[in-house]
Parts: C-alpha cells; sequence; structure tokens
C-alpha cells in the first residue's frame, strides 16, 4: 500500500527530465545522494514528494487504526490502568460450602445466595482473605447421617468475583470455577466446614486419538443444540474457540441438565478420554430422546 501510494504521487509531481551529471544523455531521476547539486526545480519536486510520501504515511496509520476499532481489534488506551494478580498460590486449607444439590465446574460461574450465619461469616472471611473456596456437593443420603454431613471428596473450586450485600445482612455472590481439589482431612475448629486440600490435575496423554474424541464431543453437543433449536451465539463461537479436551469436558459439563450426581461422577473421573467418553454416551442417549 505504502508503494502504491508513492507512485501516485511520482505520478501527480513528475520528474523533470535532465541530462544526467554522470551518464551524459541518459535521462534518470535526480541522483539526490549522488553529491552533485540539483537544480532548483528537480529539489523543489523532491522536497514535495517526500511532504506527500510522508502525508500518505500518515494517512494509512490513521486508516489502519480505524479499522481495526471498526473490525474488533483490541486499541490500547492510555488511560487504561495495568493490573497484574497472582494467583498461582492455593492455600492448603480451603473454606467448604457443602451444597445438595450443586456441583461447581472449572471456568463456569456459580452465583449463590447467603443466608445462613455460619456461610456468611465465611464469605466475609473469604473476602478479607484471598477469596478462595470450595463449593461440594453433599454425599447421597445426607439427611439420614448423624452430625455433619460430609460432601464428596473431590469437589470444584473457585473465587469469589462478586460479592454484595442486601438490606437483609443475606449476600449474594458469584464464584468463579478455577479446578478441582481432593479434601483431605476436615476441620471443625470454625463454625463452617474447612478442610486441608490437594490440587487434582487433569490425567491424560495429548495424542490425535483424544484430540478427535474431543472434536467428536463438541459436534455432538453443536448437533443437539440444533436440534432442540437453541440459539445461542455466544455459546456457539465460545464452543468453537476451545480445543483443550479437558477444556471442552467441564465447558460442556456444565451446560448439560443433567443430575448434580452424573455431574460429580464426571467430575471426579480422573482420565480425560473416560470423561469424554461418558459425555458422548449422554449426548447420544440425550440426541435420540429428543428424536423420540
Amino acid at each position: 500500500m505504502l508503494w502504491r501510494w508513492h507512485c501516485d504521487f511520482r505520478r501527480l509531481f513528475m520528474w523533470p527530465r535532465r541530462y544526467s551529471p554522470r551518464q551524459g544523455n541518459v535521462a534518470t531521476l535526480p541522483q539526490v545522494m549522488s553529491g552533485v547539486k540539483q537544480p532548483r526545480q528537480t529539489r523543489r519536486r523532491e522536497r514535495i514528494c517526500t511532504l506527500g510520501l510522508r502525508i500518505c504515511v500518515l494517512r494509512i496509520l490513521q486508516t489502519r487504526t480505524e479499522r481495526g476499532n471498526s473490525e474488533g481489534f483490541i486499541m490500547a488506551d492510555a488511560s487504561e490502568e495495568f493490573t497484574y494478580e497472582d494467583r498461582s498460590y492455593l492455600p492448603d486449607i480451603l473454606p467448604i460450602f457443602p451444597l445438595p444439590n450443586v456441583v461447581l465446574m472449572p471456568n463456569a460461574s456459580l452465583p449463590l445466595f447467603i443466608f445462613e450465619e455460619r456461610y456468611k461469616q465465611m464469605v466475609q472471611d473469604c473476602l478479607d482473605g484471598d477469596r478462595y473456596l470450595s463449593v461440594a456437593l453433599l454425599r447421597k443420603g445426607w439427611e439420614q447421617e448423624s452430625g455433619t454431613p460430609r460432601p464428596y471428596p473431590v469437589a470444584g473450586f473457585g473465587r469469589i468475583v462478586h460479592a454484595a450485600r442486601l438490606p437483609n445482612d443475606c449476600m449474594d455472590i458469584v464464584v468463579q470455577g478455577m479446578g478441582r481439589i481432593r479434601m483431605l482431612d476436615f476441620h471443625d475448629d470454625f463454625p463452617y466446614m474447612r478442610a486441608t486440600i490437594a490440587l487434582v490435575r487433569p490425567a491424560y496423554t495429548a495424542g490425535a486419538t483424544l484430540t478427535s474424541q474431543a472434536e467428536t464431543m463438541k459436534q455432538r453437543f453443536l448437533d443437539l443444540l440444533d436440534l432442540k433449536r437453541v440459539t445461542a451465539p455466544e455459546l456457539r463461537t465460545s464452543l468453537r474457540l476451545l480445543s483443550s479436551p479437558i477444556d471442552l469436558v467441564f465447558f460442556i459439563l456444565a451446560r448439560l441438565p443433567l443430575e448434580p450426581y452424573v455431574k460429580q461422577e464426571i467430575l471426579q473421573t480422573p482420565e480425560v478420554a473416560e470423561q469424554v467418553t461418558r459425555i458422548i454416551n449422554i449426548l447420544d442417549m440425550s440426541r435420540g430422546a429428543q428424536l423420540n
């Protein structure tokens, strides 16, 4: 583009034909850097062309900036302040929020309404600290247990990203899922449940087979959305941008209308390949039920 504008200005301000000081009667462009003083008219036209070339460069930069804003490119704003927060550290002991029908998935947002005094204190302690907590599903039959019911040992953990205290002293919070933890030991020294935890990392071997299965799972989920006539353009865009099998597993699992205990079983499954296989089977059954 820069060369095209340069050529346009050369046609607009044509170099004068003259005898070359070094090549006799051959008409050439002015030898600006040859050390030979150019005629006044040639120098004037050379200055005009140089000025025109600078104007072209400024116009190109302005056009690219405007086009970048219109096409969705992120343009840096000098007024925005850069913030950095280190989230690589995870405490050894986390507050545990046991619930009977909720499973927190990694990379998913979970809104919660807090009304019990002990859990209001738990949320306040989290807000005063690093804001980490775990939302754990209570075991089946917890109603018949004596004492404090215990949740499943594997649960999702996250960080409180939004909190609002209401006029009735209750609280609305949003927890952003970040991963999975395993509860090793429970502590009863606080009004609410706490546990010593260990981070659960995904177990899988990257390869063409797992990648192909993950793509099959993604396509089956998209087919199910089409079958149910669910538009959700943002959901589809987010899904197409994901390529990691573990990210696809939790993204799809968080959005399937399944019983919490089914989600819990898949959440605590260690092998990613097995998780993918189970979700594909669930999607196939849902598709068959929808067709029938």
